[in-house]
C-alpha cells in the first residue's frame, strides 16, 4: 500500500513540474498579444517575460494602455530645440509619413539619414526610453498616399492624422520603414516618453 501511494504522488508531482514548464514557454512566446481584457493584469504580465529586462523601466500605466514595451529610441534635432524638449517634454509635429505624430529612430546612425522633412533639424540628439505598447505595422508610407513618392515630400505627406483612429483600433504606436536607413516608432502621446537625456550629436 504505502508503495501505491507513493508512485501516485511522484506521478502527480510529475504532471504537476510539466505543467509550470510548459505555462512558462507559452509566456514567453505570447507577449506580443494581450491574453486577458484586464489591461492592468497583461501591463504586469508582459513585464514579467521580457527577454530583456535592462531596457525595460516600471511604469504607472493608465488603464487605456495595452501592456508595457519600454524601448530606447533617439530622434535628432537642433540643440535650441533638444534643450526645449528636455525641459518641456515633445510635442507632435505637423505632418509626416504618419501624420502629425513624434518621430523615433532605432539609433543614432539612422536618425541622420533620417532628417529630411521641413521640421528636422540636426546637431543634438534626444535619448528617449518609450513605451510604445502595442504597435502597428505599416507600409512605407503609412497613412500618406503612395503616390507620395517624389520631392518634395512635404508637399503631400499626411498632415490630418493625429493618432486618434490607432487608439480606437488597440494600438499606442506604429512601426513602420520609409526609407533604406532603417525602421521608425510614431507615437502620438507625449506621455509614452518615460524618460529622456539629450547630448550634442555630429553626423
Amino acid at each position: 500500500m504505502f508503495g501505491t501511494r507513493l508512485v501516485v504522488l511522484l506521478v502527480t508531482l510529475g504532471c504537476g513540474l510539466a505543467a509550470d514548464g510548459a505555462l512558462g514557454d507559452t509566456a514567453l512566446t505570447q507577449d506580443d498579444e494581450c491574453q486577458t481584457s484586464d489591461a492592468s493584469q497583461c501591463s504586469a504580465n508582459f513585464l514579467q517575460v521580457q527577454k530583456a529586462p535592462e531596457e525595460v523601466e516600471e511604469l504607472n500605466l493608465s488603464s487605456s494602455y495595452h501592456y508595457t514595451h519600454i524601448v530606447t529610441l533617439y530622434h535628432q534635432t537642433s540643440e535650441s530645440a533638444g534643450k526645449s524638449i528636455l525641459k518641456s517634454g515633445f510635442r507632435p509635429g505637423h505632418l509626416g509619413w504618419c501624420g502629425a505624430g513624434i518621430y523615433f529612430a532605432l539609433s543614432p546612425q539612422a536618425t541622420s539619414g533620417k532628417i529630411k522633412g521641413p521640421d528636422s533639424h540636426a546637431g543634438y540628439m534626444i535619448e528617449a526610453k518609450v513605451n510604445v505598447g502595442k504597435s502597428k505595422r505599416m507600409s512605407w508610407h503609412c497613412t500618406t498616399s503612395a503616390s507620395c513618392n517624389h520631392h518634395p515630400f512635404a508637399k503631400c505627406q499626411d498632415r490630418e492624422n493625429r493618432g486618434s483612429w490607432l487608439k480606437r483600433q488597440g494600438y499606442d504606436s506604429i512601426y513602420y520603414q520609409p526609407d533604406p536607413y532603417g525602421p521608425e516608432y510614431v507615437i502620438y502621446n507625449p506621455d509614452l516618453v518615460v524618460s529622456m537625456k539629450g547630448y550634442r550629436y555630429h553626423r
